[in-house]
């Protein structure tokens, strides 16, 4: 025999069940942000194996020690550091390759249509947008600075804006 209180339990979570489901349904851009909010979740923990093996994440004095995320809204300014992630990630390091030194680790593989040649022949890291990836370790480098958001790196995705006005669209690990 089944009580009020179950019969009201199993009315509550139809309730619930249906309220959340017609929630994702009116969602048109659900599987936008999943595929964004993925890539950056992917990133990110490739970010923190390579933190892992190192003891501090990709870092480059001259593009993402520079690069500020609280006042850059413009992709294309992104391109050298979101390069300087990808030959990080990808193992594809030449710079600090020796003849006799060991093969860089690969941290990331990254998936077709995620990477992108600049004019300039950097290959880079793109959102579905094909816009580069924002990736900074500035507050790493100047924790003092009200610039910065993460005290290891900012990652992020403008979600397609490229403008201040933009950045409810974004998409970003802080």
């Amino acid at each position: 025999m089944i009580n009020t209180r179950t019969i009201l339990s199993l009315i509550l979570l139809t309730i619930a069940g249906v309220g959340t489901l017609i929630y994702f349904l009116s969602r048109k851009e659900e599987p936008h942000v999943s595929r964004e909010y993925t890539e950056i979740q992917m990133l990110s923990a490739a970010i923190e194996s390579y933190k892992t093996d190192h003891g501090h994440s990709p870092t480059d004095p001259a593009t993402t020690e520079q690069l500020k995320p609280n006042t850059s809204f413009d992709p294309v300014a992104y391109i050298p550091s979101s390069a300087f992630l990808c030959r990080s990630l990808s193992g594809d390091n030449k710079a600090a390759e020796t003849p006799d030194a060991p093969k860089p680790k690969r941290y990331c593989v990254f998936p077709p249509g995620m990477l992108k040649k600049s004019d300039s022949g950097l290959t880079y890291i793109v959102d579905r947008s094909g816009n580069s990836l924002g990736y900074s370790t500035f507050k790493s480098a100047h924790p003092n600075s009200p610039d910065g958001n993460n005290p290891t790196f900012d990652l992020w995705s403008t979600g397609g804006g490229t403008s201040a006005e933009d950045k409810s669209k974004w998409y970003q690990n802080w």
